[in-house]
């Protein structure tokens, strides 16, 4: 039976963000913040011609505006973890 030596207390992954509403109407409140993986979900566009696009996203808890990150900026191992049943955002709301 395997036996747990130490349990990690470091988080998967974190990257500092600023609050600018990217991808989002409106202007964000500047914030620099400490976003990790569990900050971020999944934010659904869907546009007028029936197409949809997914976006990662994080809120910030200044002002509650939402921002995007660049899908680039965050690790393969992070992308999987979030699209393995995160909480997801449409134009319609939550999505659980």
């Amino acid at each position: 039976m395997m036996k747990i030596l130490k349990l990690c207390s470091e988080p998967v992954w974190q990257s500092k963000q600023i609050c600018n509403a990217k991808g989002w109407e409106g202007i964000g409140c500047g914030s620099e913040l400490l976003v990790d993986a569990d900050d971020i979900f999944i934010s659904e566009r869907c546009y007028i011609d029936g197409s949809t696009d997914n976006y990662f996203s994080f809120r910030c808890p200044v002002c509650g505006q939402n921002s995007d990150i660049s899908e680039s900026r965050i690790p393969e191992k992070v992308r999987c973890y979030v699209l393995g049943g995160k909480k997801k955002y449409n134009n319609e709301g939550w999505d659980r």
